[in-house]
Protein backbone atom coordinates (compact mmCIF):
# COMPACT_ATOMS: atom_id res chain seq x y z
CA UNK A 1 0.00 0.00 0.00
CA UNK A 2 3.08 2.41 0.69
CA UNK A 3 4.49 1.99 -2.31
CA UNK A 4 1.64 2.57 -4.26
CA UNK A 5 0.67 5.99 -2.63
CA UNK A 6 4.53 7.01 -3.29
CA UNK A 7 3.95 6.33 -7.16
CA UNK A 8 0.79 8.30 -6.95
CA UNK A 9 2.50 11.06 -5.60
CA UNK A 10 5.87 11.05 -7.82
CA UNK A 11 3.30 10.80 -10.48
CA UNK A 12 1.36 14.11 -8.97
CA UNK A 13 4.83 15.73 -8.74
CA UNK A 14 5.89 15.31 -12.18
CA UNK A 15 2.36 16.27 -13.84
CA UNK A 16 2.80 19.57 -11.66
CA UNK A 17 6.53 19.85 -12.92
CA UNK A 18 5.04 19.01 -16.72
CA UNK A 19 2.62 21.88 -16.15
CA UNK A 20 5.21 24.37 -14.87
CA UNK A 21 7.41 23.48 -17.72
CA UNK A 22 4.45 24.27 -20.44
CA UNK A 23 3.61 27.28 -18.58
CA UNK A 24 6.90 28.60 -18.97
CA UNK A 25 7.26 28.17 -22.53
CA UNK A 26 3.66 29.42 -23.62
CA UNK A 27 3.86 33.15 -24.97
CA UNK A 28 0.80 32.92 -27.04
CA UNK A 29 0.66 33.21 -30.89
CA UNK A 30 3.64 35.09 -31.84
CA UNK A 31 5.28 35.42 -28.41
CA UNK A 32 8.78 34.73 -29.90
CA UNK A 33 8.76 37.21 -32.45
CA UNK A 34 7.46 39.65 -30.25
CA UNK A 35 10.19 39.35 -28.05
CA UNK A 36 12.98 39.40 -30.11
CA UNK A 37 13.41 43.21 -29.87
CA UNK A 38 12.31 43.92 -26.81
CA UNK A 39 15.64 44.17 -24.42
CA UNK A 40 14.72 48.14 -23.75
CA UNK A 41 11.48 47.95 -22.95
CA UNK A 42 12.31 45.13 -19.81
CA UNK A 43 12.43 46.69 -16.47
CA UNK A 44 15.19 45.67 -14.48
CA UNK A 45 14.53 43.50 -11.95
CA UNK A 46 14.61 45.03 -8.16
CA UNK A 47 17.69 43.91 -5.64
CA UNK A 48 15.89 41.80 -2.65
CA UNK A 49 17.50 40.69 0.75
CA UNK A 50 18.45 36.85 1.03
CA UNK A 51 20.85 34.56 2.82
CA UNK A 52 23.48 34.85 -0.09
CA UNK A 53 22.96 38.76 -0.16
CA UNK A 54 23.05 39.35 3.92
CA UNK A 55 22.72 42.70 4.52
CA UNK A 56 19.06 44.99 3.72
CA UNK A 57 19.60 48.49 2.80
CA UNK A 58 18.11 51.18 4.59
CA UNK A 59 16.15 52.55 1.35
CA UNK A 60 14.14 49.68 0.33
CA UNK A 61 14.11 49.12 -3.70
CA UNK A 62 10.56 50.12 -5.32
CA UNK A 63 8.74 50.64 -8.90
CA UNK A 64 5.36 51.96 -9.77
CA UNK A 65 3.51 51.10 -13.00
CA UNK A 66 0.51 52.43 -15.03
CA UNK A 67 -0.91 51.98 -18.31
CA UNK A 68 -2.25 55.48 -20.08
CA UNK A 69 -3.87 54.76 -23.32
CA UNK A 70 -0.68 52.65 -25.06
CA UNK A 71 2.08 53.62 -22.81
CA UNK A 72 3.23 51.79 -19.93
CA UNK A 73 4.83 54.95 -17.61
CA UNK A 74 7.09 53.32 -14.64
CA UNK A 75 9.28 54.58 -11.85
CA UNK A 76 12.11 52.29 -10.30
CA UNK A 77 13.88 53.95 -7.26
CA UNK A 78 14.22 53.71 -3.81
CA UNK A 79 12.87 54.85 -0.68
CA UNK A 80 14.58 56.80 1.63
CA UNK A 81 12.91 57.21 5.14
CA UNK A 82 12.59 60.71 6.86
CA UNK A 83 13.52 59.28 10.65
CA UNK A 84 11.59 62.11 12.39
CA UNK A 85 14.52 64.53 10.27
CA UNK A 86 13.38 67.62 8.70
CA UNK A 87 13.77 67.08 5.14
CA UNK A 88 13.00 70.11 2.57
CA UNK A 89 14.76 73.40 3.70
CA UNK A 90 17.04 71.03 5.81
CA UNK A 91 18.17 67.49 5.15
CA UNK A 92 17.20 68.67 1.85
CA UNK A 93 18.91 72.18 0.67
CA UNK A 94 16.61 74.64 -1.00
CA UNK A 95 17.46 75.87 -4.34
CA UNK A 96 19.78 72.84 -5.46
CA UNK A 97 20.01 69.93 -7.45
CA UNK A 98 18.83 67.05 -5.39
CA UNK A 99 17.88 63.57 -6.38
CA UNK A 100 14.81 62.17 -5.31
CA UNK A 101 15.52 58.51 -4.05
CA UNK A 102 19.20 56.32 -2.82
CA UNK A 103 21.51 54.49 -4.10
CA UNK A 104 20.75 53.84 -8.18
CA UNK A 105 19.11 57.03 -9.68
CA UNK A 106 15.29 56.93 -9.53
CA UNK A 107 14.66 56.51 -13.52
CA UNK A 108 11.27 56.97 -15.38
CA UNK A 109 10.47 54.43 -18.46
CA UNK A 110 8.06 55.38 -20.93
CA UNK A 111 7.00 52.53 -23.81
CA UNK A 112 5.62 55.53 -26.03
CA UNK A 113 5.97 59.03 -26.83
CA UNK A 114 4.09 61.06 -23.77
CA UNK A 115 3.28 64.90 -22.65
CA UNK A 116 5.22 64.81 -19.35
CA UNK A 117 4.34 68.29 -17.62
CA UNK A 118 2.94 69.88 -20.77
CA UNK A 119 6.11 68.78 -22.92
CA UNK A 120 6.82 66.41 -25.45
CA UNK A 121 9.07 63.24 -23.71
CA UNK A 122 10.15 60.80 -26.45
CA UNK A 123 9.65 56.97 -25.34
CA UNK A 124 12.60 55.72 -23.36
CA UNK A 125 14.75 55.78 -19.63
CA UNK A 126 14.93 59.40 -18.08
CA UNK A 127 17.17 59.57 -15.08
CA UNK A 128 14.85 61.89 -12.46
CA UNK A 129 16.49 65.18 -10.61
CA UNK A 130 15.03 68.09 -8.93
CA UNK A 131 15.38 71.49 -7.84
CA UNK A 132 12.85 72.13 -5.04
CA UNK A 133 12.55 75.74 -3.39
CA UNK A 134 9.13 76.36 -1.06
CA UNK A 135 6.90 78.07 -3.68
CA UNK A 136 8.42 75.95 -6.93
CA UNK A 137 10.24 72.44 -7.93
CA UNK A 138 11.96 72.41 -11.45
CA UNK A 139 12.28 68.79 -12.38
CA UNK A 140 14.63 67.40 -14.63
CA UNK A 141 14.77 64.01 -17.15
CA UNK A 142 18.20 63.28 -17.92
CA UNK A 143 18.97 60.56 -20.87
CA UNK A 144 22.06 59.11 -18.84
CA UNK A 145 19.44 56.84 -16.47
CA UNK A 146 21.55 53.93 -15.51
CA UNK A 147 23.88 56.04 -12.94
CA UNK A 148 23.72 56.61 -9.37
CA UNK A 149 22.21 59.70 -7.42
CA UNK A 150 25.05 61.35 -7.26
CA UNK A 151 26.41 63.39 -8.70
CA UNK A 152 24.35 65.34 -10.99
CA UNK A 153 25.60 63.96 -14.36
CA UNK A 154 25.11 67.86 -15.64
CA UNK A 155 23.21 69.35 -17.86
CA UNK A 156 24.15 68.33 -21.33
CA UNK A 157 21.87 65.26 -21.31
CA UNK A 158 18.97 67.07 -20.13
CA UNK A 159 15.80 66.29 -21.83
CA UNK A 160 13.32 68.22 -20.64
CA UNK A 161 12.71 70.75 -17.48
CA UNK A 162 9.17 71.13 -15.62
CA UNK A 163 8.21 72.75 -12.79
CA UNK A 164 5.58 71.65 -9.88
CA UNK A 165 4.00 73.48 -7.43
CA UNK A 166 4.70 72.15 -3.57
CA UNK A 167 1.75 70.99 -1.81
CA UNK A 168 0.68 70.29 2.06
CA UNK A 169 0.18 67.07 2.35
CA UNK A 170 -0.64 64.02 5.28
CA UNK A 171 2.80 62.48 6.64
CA UNK A 172 4.82 59.77 3.97
CA UNK A 173 7.79 58.07 6.10
CA UNK A 174 8.89 56.69 3.26
CA UNK A 175 9.27 58.58 0.12
CA UNK A 176 6.63 57.84 -2.91
CA UNK A 177 6.05 57.44 -6.31
CA UNK A 178 2.38 56.85 -7.41
CA UNK A 179 -0.34 57.78 -9.86
CA UNK A 180 -3.60 59.51 -7.84
CA UNK A 181 -5.39 59.81 -11.06
CA UNK A 182 -5.31 57.58 -14.64
CA UNK A 183 -8.29 58.56 -16.76
CA UNK A 184 -7.83 57.39 -20.67
CA UNK A 185 -4.92 59.12 -22.10
CA UNK A 186 -4.18 61.50 -18.79
CA UNK A 187 -2.86 61.47 -15.53
CA UNK A 188 -0.98 62.46 -12.89
CA UNK A 189 1.92 61.52 -11.49
CA UNK A 190 2.65 62.43 -7.45
CA UNK A 191 5.97 62.10 -5.72
CA UNK A 192 5.38 62.43 -1.85
CA UNK A 193 7.89 62.48 0.85
CA UNK A 194 7.41 64.00 5.00
CA UNK A 195 4.74 66.57 4.47
CA UNK A 196 5.28 67.82 0.74
CA UNK A 197 3.76 66.81 -2.27
CA UNK A 198 4.18 67.80 -5.71
CA UNK A 199 2.16 66.38 -8.84
CA UNK A 200 3.12 66.36 -12.51
CA UNK A 201 0.68 66.00 -15.58
CA UNK A 202 1.37 63.19 -17.99
CA UNK A 203 -0.90 62.71 -21.24
CA UNK A 204 -0.53 60.36 -23.88
CA UNK A 205 -1.21 62.03 -27.81
CA UNK A 206 -3.44 60.67 -30.16
CA UNK A 207 -1.02 59.80 -32.42
CA UNK A 208 1.78 58.62 -30.91
CA UNK A 209 5.38 57.01 -31.26
CA UNK A 210 6.39 53.35 -29.43
CA UNK A 211 9.40 52.51 -27.95
CA UNK A 212 12.06 50.55 -29.69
Amino acid sequence: MRNRRKIRNLDGLLAVGAGLVAVAGCGGPGAAEAGAGDEDQTIQPLPIATPESGSIVASQAASVSQNLAQAQITIVYNRPVARGREIFGSLVPWGKVWHPGANQATYLHTTADILFGGQPLPAGRYSLWTIPTPEEWTIILHRDWDVFHMPYPGDEGVELRVTAIPQPAEHMESMAFYFPVADGRKGTLAFHWGETRIEIPIEVPAATGVAR
